[in-house]
Parts: structure tokens; sequence; C-alpha cells
């Protein structure tokens, strides 16, 4: 909780920062050694005000190499990891491919002529500020790849066994 006001890249840092910190508990209680806090500096700014956020990227995966293991072979009995070429779970169409020209086709998430199709679990719209954009991309994609659409107003209503969760 005391990191979710950090403002290095939101709640994805501090996400991210906890995990290391987790997975390091537990290497800790194996008898290992743990995560040492050793990227946390990269989510702070510079002399100029940069956040290297790209060098805390590059170093929370060695962090994680070193405890439990490669990209795709990590192993940890407190956090399960899924192989994200098997089911990615966070895809950002827009970041994957440079060259999308701010289309569906170019995002590879409809056919095309010059591409395969990707079939993401979940899309993040990550990126795409003008939310204007953004809904168009989602109606767009929902009709081309399954044939319905999202609008106001077509999600499920709460009913009463079903109420809002209030903070405590």
């Amino acid at each position: 909780r005391q990191k979710t006001h950090w403002s290095a890249f939101w709640d994805q840092s501090a996400l991210a920062e906890s995990l290391l910190e987790l997975v390091g508990m537990e290497m800790q209680n194996r008898g290992q050694v743990g995560y040492r806090s050793q990227c946390l500096h990269f989510l702070f700014p510079g002399e100029f005000g940069e956040v290297p956020y790209n060098a805390y990227c590059d170093c929370w995966q060695d962090a994680l190499r070193d405890m439990i293991g490669p990209y795709r072979q990590r192993r940890s009995r407190v956090v399960s990891f899924v192989d994200p070429e098997e089911l990615d779970v966070n895809f950002v169409p827009n970041d994957v491919f440079w060259d999308h020209g701010f289309s569906l086709e170019g995002m590879r998430l409809v056919r095309s002529d010059i591409s395969e199709i990707m079939q993401p679990l979940i899309i993040h719209w990550a990126g795409v500020s003008n939310q204007d954009m953004r809904l168009h991309f989602v109606n767009e994609y929902l009709k081309r790849r399954f044939n319905t659409t999202f609008s106001k107003g077509t999600c499920s209503r709460l009913t009463p066994q079903l109420t809002p969760l209030t903070p405590q």
C-alpha cells in the first residue's frame, strides 16, 4: 500500500518491485540469497529528472533470473508465472509492432494479407491516450473478430446480490 503513490510509472513499478520483494523473501526462507533492492534506484529520477525505466526492467529480469530461473522457466512456490509466449495476459499491440499505423491490421489483431493474426486473451490499449481512438479500436476489434460491439449500456447491471466493493 505504501508504494501505490510512487511517481515512476504509477502502480506498475510498485507492483514489479513488490513482486521482487516477495520472491526475495521466498528465497531467504529457503536459505538462499533474496532480493537486495538492487533495482529500486532505477525507479527514481536521476540528476536531470529522467527515470531510467528500461534499466529497471533489465534489472528486474536479471533479479528474477538469479532468484528463480530464466524467462519462461521460472519456478516459485509463492508466485505462479504464466508463460507469455503461451498466453499473453497483458498484450499491448501498439507497443509490439512499431509500424502498426494505428490500424488493427498493423497491430496484427485482424486478418491482413501480410501477417499472421495475434489472438491475445486480453488486449491492453496502453499508449492510446485519445479516448475516442481507444473506443474505436475496441469496437472495431470486437466487431471484426467476434461480430459484436461494446457500447454504453451493454454491460450487465449490478443486482442486489452483486453490490459494489467499497474500501474498508
